[in-house]
């Protein structure tokens, strides 16, 4: 009841936002479209493609002893968010994967994309593709220390998570005379990836919208504006710090390695395959961000 009434509270007060500045709600839908259009869209929607036909041609098989952590976090690591999580649920339903090994692993795969974190990130809003490249380096080694911890420490995983009632079991992938259908996987694919990548887009633009106008609502670039937008969406966020401190690298690092509501949304569309439990999902997200800002401030001291 307390959560319906929260997301109640969120939708009117959107909604009054909009009505309260109704050009600034089009131009930032606008941007929001030209965002997802221009730097999500033809990165992620390939990777999309071939990591879902990875799945439906059974690669994935080879690696069920260890839970599929080696190629799904090389993948995200590639692709940025929510590549992981995409691959996550769909070996979950699969059968490729238990739910332990789903949500253990899901602490190393929730990774920002490289092209993002050095293109966007450090040559556009810093003004240096090195700045990116050491950001990216202490991201992606904090994500790995991160999912390290949580495989290594005797965390009692499936007494917590047992509790949570499953969507269904997992069934394994379709074979046609023990040999995997390539037509049909290609078409299954192309269809996910079309499907899936809209679904993130349209999170994209409602998040881009709903921080522009939270933002508008503050004087300037300041500190208070880039801790709401990081929390919110990642992007403008990142954007905001490289205004408000441009020589503070700590503050992108940390908003792209927690990722904020709008990544959260995006990966929960997937996880939902088994019921990943919120709380869980903002603690590795926070212990990620502590390990990322860490390793950055030791390689800042270093470079």
């Amino acid at each position: 009841m307390t959560k319906r009434f929260f997301i109640i509270i969120c939708c009117f007060a959107f909604v009054a936002f909009v009505f309260a500045d109704v050009g600034g709600f089009v131009d930032a839908g606008r941007r929001g479209i030209l965002l997802f259009g221009q730097n999500v869209l033809p990165v992620l929607f390939p990777f999309f493609f071939v990591s879902g036909l990875l799945v439906e041609i059974g690669f994935f098989s080879g690696f069920k002893r260890f839970g599929a952590v080696a190629p799904v976090f090389a993948l995200s690591l590639i692709s940025g968010y929510p590549t992981g999580a995409r691959l996550l649920g769909d070996l979950y339903r699969r059968g490729e994967i238990t739910r332990e090994q789903a949500i253990r692993t899901a602490t190393f795969t929730s990774t920002c994309s490289p092209i993002f974190i050095i293109a966007t990130l450090g040559a556009c809003f810093y003004g240096s593709a090195a700045i990116g490249v050491l950001v990216f380096a202490a991201h992606s080694l904090g994500a790995l220390v991160n999912g390290l911890v949580y495989y290594k420490v005797k965390f009692k995983v499936t007494e917590h998570f047992s509790q949570i009632p499953l969507l269904e079991k997992g069934v394994s992938r379709s074979k046609r005379d023990g040999v995997c259908d390539i037509s049909a996987a290609i078409s299954n694919s192309l269809y996910s990836a079309i499907q899936n990548i809209f679904a993130v887009g349209g999170l994209i633009v409602v998040f881009f919208i709903a921080t522009d106008l939270v933002t508008s609502l503050l004087p300037g670039a300041n500190i208070g504006g880039v801790f709401i937008s990081g929390i919110l969406e990642m992007t403008n966020g990142v954007y905001l710090a490289s205004l408000a401190a441009p020589g503070a690298l700590l503050l992108p690092c940390a908003i792209v390695s927690f990722g904020g509501l709008c990544v959260a949304m995006q990966s929960f569309v997937f996880f939902r395959a088994f019921r990943m439990p919120l709380w869980f999902y903002m603690l590795y997200k926070i212990t990620h961000t502590i390990f990322a800002c860490v390793i950055c401030f030791v390689l800042c001291t270093i470079f």
